[in-house]
């Protein structure tokens, strides 16, 4: 059977149709030859059904979400404004580091970034000394996919003293992917502070059918609480990439209430009616309530479990949509 043959054998129509055409799914005569003209839905399942056994698209996630907004008008103010605030960034994942870095600086930041080595206990240590020496002149900390090697670094006293002694000077934070995941695991979030947690009510965790999702999401501001996101109203809705296996926001039901009531919630997935949802690929890791991201209770601290993409003229054209929620100049502006 050739190449031709199978795909129209895939989408169960006969084999002697030569033209497929995408709109209303209905068959036209032309010329005494079949021509197929297919809805967009019943191409995409076709495309999908050969592959849905080994790559599932579809994946059942428990529980219930509702749309969430609330708006603040008396917002944290900086106490310690400086004129051009100064961004540092532990380097792991280069590539997204440097795209993250770029948007800073574009927005009126400088960048200060360390190399952390672990290929043996003195370079570690090293890294932490420089670590803990470089945040003290910063103005801004960025947490981003680290793995294993974020989890040791904030084991160190040292660095937990830097960072206290950030916050005590009004600073921000902000976790990306893994980053966000450590700031859970710390207690900076939903805390605001370190905090020895002994119940887990709050993770980022393997998504529903324990697979990586990758695509584009879309998301619902859902509180405009912290200086992250002044340059956003509640309800806007922003495209987001997602390309990682550990999305799933969860969380305790009482704990979620209060964050809620709070407006510590940032924003949700939705689907293409903009409801926020539990199902699939809207919500691709099976977060709960729909959470895509979250803040301490003064908004200084935000975290979040989709990647920042790389935004330019010319990128992903063919997604309507707005990709740029202004969060690195709202970041930077605070400290003005």
């Amino acid at each position: 059977m050739q190449n031709s043959d199978k795909i129209r054998s895939y989408l169960g129509f006969a084999a002697r149709a030569n033209k497929i055409v995408f709109g209303t799914e209905r068959i036209l005569m032309k010329k005494s030859v079949p021509v197929i003209v297919l809805g967009a839905d019943a191409t995409v399942t076709a495309y999908n059904a050969p592959f849905a056994k080994y790559f599932p698209t579809e994946a059942y996630s428990e529980g219930y979400t509702k749309n969430l907004g609330i708006s603040f008008t008396k917002k944290k103010v900086c106490g310690f404004p400086v004129s051009r605030p100064k961004v540092f960034m532990p380097i792991f994942d280069t590539a997204i580091d440097k795209e993250i870095a770029r948007r800073f600086r574009s927005a009126g930041a400088r960048t200060e970034q360390v190399v952390i080595r672990n290929s043996d206990e003195k370079e570690f240590t090293k890294s932490v000394e420089e670590f803990s020496k470089t945040l003290k002149n910063c103005q801004i900390l960025v947490l981003n996919d680290g793995n294993l090697l974020l989890n040791a670094l904030f084991m160190r006293d040292e660095i937990k003293a830097a960072v206290e002694e950030l916050l005590s000077r009004d600073g921000l934070i902000l976790g990306v992917g893994q980053g966000f995941k450590l700031l859970l695991e710390t207690g900076l979030l939903p805390y605001g502070k370190f905090t020895d947690i002994k119940n887990v009510q709050a993770a980022l965790s393997e998504n529903v059918g324990a697979k990586k999702t990758c695509g584009i999401r879309r998301v619902r501001i859902s509180s405009n609480l912290s200086p992250w996101f002044n340059g956003v109203k509640t309800g806007d809705v922003f495209k987001v990439q997602t390309s990682e296996k550990d999305g799933r926001f969860v969380i305790s039901k009482a704990l979620s209430d209060a964050l809620i009531v709070k407006g510590q919630v940032a924003a949700q997935y939705i689907d293409l009616n903009d409801n926020a949802t539990m199902e699939t690929p809207y919500n691709p890791g099976g977060s709960a309530e729909a959470i895509e991201g979250i803040f301490s209770p003064d908004g200084r601290i935000y975290g979040r479990a989709t990647r920042f993409s790389m935004v330019s003229d010319h990128l992903y054209e063919n997604v309507p949509g707005e990709w740029d929620a202004k969060i690195f100049e709202s970041g930077v502006k605070y400290f003005k």
